[in-house]
């Protein structure tokens, strides 16, 4: 019996149907499972947050990696989950999960308090319709984690990855960037899940930079010191992403977003000698960061 025909046979005795809107795609290799947990930078006595746990079998991976002293704390939107992850539980002590929706969990509030001061770190098998704003949740609520993890759609890499194309910009780069680097640690075929996907995925690890050699102070310090406030800022810069830097803060008018006077943008722009006219999309993170202070 192959890992996966196990793992349909332990959902078949439990009663469970995948639900494909969730978008329910298990691991069951073992050994994949745990070179999954050692790219992700897992060791003795970390604390690890994860996204998705579905089956358990990554959780099992990364619950092997954080031994002794380590734990894990999983956060599954499926209720009907509950029993597989009750047996990890029941096998690994140090196993914790609840069976809510990460979208709405705050993790500050809810993970950190769990860990005792211990190192943590993020690996999420991420549904791949909430690809970024669960990876921009982790971003900017656990700005100090070791490393972060990603499962996500092979071609959502194209707009991660830095190629010197500026156009592929957005939220979700600069924050990326504001944290550290991103490093490809395995491209997993479409047959590495059950079901299988219609789409291949990759592995992708984050991890932040080192403080002697940070090419974005700014943008780190923001992140660290003012998240929430630095991600709206972000998001008002690429609103419309044919709009001026100085139309887009002007224009955003929502509760969510950063609104500035014209004038200043202006000025902030005038100071990095930067046309009037200039878009996010043809600013260096640097610079966005520069006419974030200038602007407080």
């Amino acid at each position: 019996m192959t890992q996966q025909q196990e793992l349909k046979r332990k959902l078949d005795a439990a009663g469970l149907k995948l639900k494909y809107h969730l978008g329910q795609n298990f691991l069951a290799d073992r050994e994949l499972t745990r070179s999954l947990a050692s790219y992700a930078g897992i060791t003795p006595g970390d604390a690890v947050l994860e996204i998705g746990p579905g089956a358990g079998a990554l959780s099992e991976a990364l619950l092997d990696a954080a031994a002794p002293g380590g734990l894990v704390v999983a956060y599954e939107i499926d209720q009907d989950l509950k029993k597989l992850l009750q047996e990890v539980a029941a096998r690994y002590p140090a196993f914790q999960f609840e069976l809510q929706d990460a979208v709405t969990v705050n993790f500050r509030q809810d993970f950190l308090p769990r860990i005792e001061q211990r190192p943590y770190r993020v690996a999420a098998n991420l549904p791949y319709y909430l690809t970024s704003k669960l990876m921009e949740k982790c971003l900017c609520e656990l700005p100090q984690a070791e490393s972060m993890a990603f499962m996500i759609q092979e071609d959502v890499l194209e707009r991660l990855v830095d190629r010197g194309a500026k156009r592929q910009s957005g939220p979700l780069t600069a924050l990326i960037k504001s944290y550290g680097t991103l490093y490809i640690a395995k491209h997993l075929p479409a047959a590495a899940f059950f079901p299988p996907p219609r789409v291949n995925s990759v592995f992708i690890v984050l991890r932040p930079y080192d403080q002697a050699n940070n090419p974005q102070p700014l943008a780190t310090a923001l992140l660290r010191q003012a998240p929430a406030d630095w991600q709206k800022f972000l998001h008002s810069c690429y609103r419309q992403r044919r709009k001026t830097l100085v139309n887009n803060l002007k224009n955003a008018e929502t509760e969510e977003n950063f609104r500035m006077d014209p004038a200043r943008v202006k000025t902030a722009l005038q100071n990095l000698h930067r046309s009037e006219s200039s878009r996010a999309e043809n600013l260096d993170l640097a610079e966005l960061a520069q006419i974030y202070l200038d602007l407080k």
